[in-house]
């Protein structure tokens, strides 16, 4: 298994509490399995703070891999009430978890490619 890391465009908005936002850092991996499909894995990490929402938006300007569905089976956020969906090259997502988690390579959702 191959792992590269893709630069996108992005922008999110990550709550701890109510008055309280601030961002933190999501990273893209692209991971290729020969013989298999390929995906981009999308993980947080919330740089020491408990996050219990986060919102954001990618651009996948440029993209020449078909997009075939994009999964949060794997999440450790169980509520989305805006599941990550694609609309042209803008890929936009609100995500949930009740009572915070807190760490790095936290997956948020797996984007799957045409192999």
């Amino acid at each position: 298994m191959k792992n590269y890391i893709l630069k996108l465009t992005l922008t999110s908005i990550i709550a701890v509490s109510a008055p309280s936002i601030f961002s933190a850092q999501i990273t893209a991996k692209y991971v290729s399995i020969e013989g298999a499909s390929n995906s981009i894995e999308v993980y947080l990490d919330t740089e020491g703070e408990t996050v219990n929402t986060i919102e954001g938006s990618m651009l996948l300007d440029g993209f020449s891999s078909e997009i075939v569905s994009i999964s949060t089976r794997e999440s450790k956020f169980p509520l989305w009430p805006n599941k990550p969906s694609l609309v042209g090259s803008k890929l936009s997502f609100t995500g949930g978890i009740p009572k915070g988690v807190l760490g790095n390579d936290i997956l948020l959702f797996t984007i799957n490619l045409r192999a």
